[in-house]
């Protein structure tokens, strides 16, 4: 259990990263789908744009992320999961275990007012 707890919680700082996305701003999860290869480019001569011509053209990197790709939907799906259920342990007074102590390292890693706090204290310090 303590693993499933380390693993939210180090999921948590990389959920912290990422815009919180809610569940109907989500892309849908694609498949390969055959129509989207560039049957104009001859494949011998450029490969790369054959096989991914059409999806780049298609999916333009969004003005909040420094690149795009086929797994692009599912890692936001993934830490939109992540982001929500650190989010709910949180805010629930009545946890116990290792759901609370998830919940606690979000609140200690998303209390702004602390860290600035504290990088003033140590400014003053030095």
């Amino acid at each position: 259990m303590h693993r499933f707890a380390l693993f939210l919680a180090f999921g948590g700082c990389l959920a912290a990263q990422v815009r919180n996305y809610t569940p109907a701003e989500l892309p849908a999860l694609e498949r390969f789908e055959p129509s989207l290869i560039d049957k104009s480019v001859n494949a011998c001569t450029d490969f790369f744009q054959y096989a991914c011509g059409k999806w780049i053209a298609a999916h333009p990197i969004p003005a909040d992320m420094a690149s795009t790709s086929v797994d692009l939907p599912l890692f936001l799906y993934n830490q939109t999961i992540l982001r929500n259920a650190l989010e709910k342990a949180a805010a629930d007074p009545k946890a116990t275990g290792s759901e609370r102590q998830i919940g606690d390292f979000w609140k200690s890693c998303m209390d702004e007012s602390v860290a600035h706090a504290l990088v003033q204290d140590r400014k003053s310090v030095v």
